[in-house]
């Protein structure tokens, strides 16, 4: 169980992902002193596929993992290539018959639902990048 409230990082985690766009001022926010602990992992197919994964595998439980994973992927979504959020959108769009758990838990699937909305009426209207 986390001490506070906040949200965690990929910082936390020793983790800084590579992204191909503007947002890559979340790899220069890593402190120096943390810097020689901090892996990087390339945004290619096989990581969108893992945040995918970890978005199928945390909608419907009811428990941390929900705000976890929604928190991981939403700094994330403008550097998913536009198939990765069409299948998100998708997923949670397609999970609400089966219900998203608990108040709190749909909440944060909504908030990530019209993030990924918002990014692809931002594509689909030729702002990206």
């Amino acid at each position: 169980m986390r001490k506070d409230d906040r949200a965690l990082s990929w910082e936390d985690f020793g983790i800084t992902p590579v992204v191909r766009s503007k947002s890559e001022l979340y790899s220069k926010s890593v402190s120096s002193q943390s810097q020689a602990s901090c892996k990087s992992v390339p945004m290619d197919d096989d990581f969108q596929e893992m945040l995918v994964s970890a978005e199928r595998y945390a909608l419907g439980r009811m428990t941390y993992i929900v705000s976890l994973t929604v928190d991981y992927i939403s700094p994330l979504i403008k550097s998913l290539d536009m198939k990765y959020i069409n299948i998100m959108i998708d997923d949670i769009t397609g999970h609400s018959d089966l219900g998203y758990g608990m108040d709190m838990d749909e909440e944060e699937w909504e908030k990530l639902l019209s993030r990924l909305r918002a990014e692809k009426e931002r594509r689909t209207n030729g702002r990206h990048g």
